[in-house]
């Protein structure tokens, strides 16, 4: 969808999440903040915008910005609309309360992502972004990191192959983000 002439999901739009954490984080380490944190961050303002805000591929953007301000340090993203807007948390549209997409990223993030992100490198591709934190201790006492990785192709696999640099062996459990009976309607 476009919004006054620009694509929403154009991922070049990612880099304002990346310009504002490092000004942030910036700004702290100059005045000797010991803890960043991001209020209000919705990808559109006044309420959110629907059908843009409030549908099932915007919360990839919303992973993406708990992943990149991480990354560069925030300690905190606040997120004040519980219900109300188009970027709420909890639906009101729907006749029960439900929650919304972007619910069970931070639902999964609270459960999985520990306090931690960790240096890992991929070969460039702007579609895909990844990230290694390490878990949340509440999450699995097996498991010490959890990969995020977000592919904003929309109509295209990538194929990732993960290399762990480690003396011992490993496993692993996969989950996939991926919404049921996905149509071009649905995305947006």
């Amino acid at each position: 969808p476009f919004y006054n002439n620009v694509s929403v999901w154009n991922v070049s739009c990612l880099q304002h999440i990346d310009n504002a954490a490092k000004q942030f984080t910036a700004i702290a380490a100059k005045y000797n903040i010991p803890r960043t944190i991001i209020g209000e961050s919705a990808e559109h303002s006044t309420g959110g915008q629907n059908g843009i805000t409030n549908v099932f591929i915007s919360s990839f953007y919303y992973l993406y910005e708990l992943s990149q301000t991480a990354y560069f340090g925030v300690s905190n993203v606040y997120r004040q609309t519980l219900m109300g807007g188009y970027y709420e948390l909890i639906s009101h549209f729907t006749p029960q309360p439900s929650p919304n997409c972007d619910y069970w990223i931070l639902y999964l993030w609270k459960r999985m992502i520990g306090n931690a992100v960790l240096q890992s490198s991929m070969a460039y591709d702007i579609n895909v972004r990844a990230w290694i934190f390490r878990s949340a201790t509440t999450f699995n006492k097996n498991y010490q990191y959890v990969a995020v990785i977000i592919n904003f192709y929309l109509w295209q696999s990538v194929q990732i192959d993960i290399q762990v640099q480690s003396q011992s062996s490993y496993f692993f459990d996969e989950y996939h983000i991926t919404g049921k009976n996905l149509t071009l309607d649905y995305l947006y």
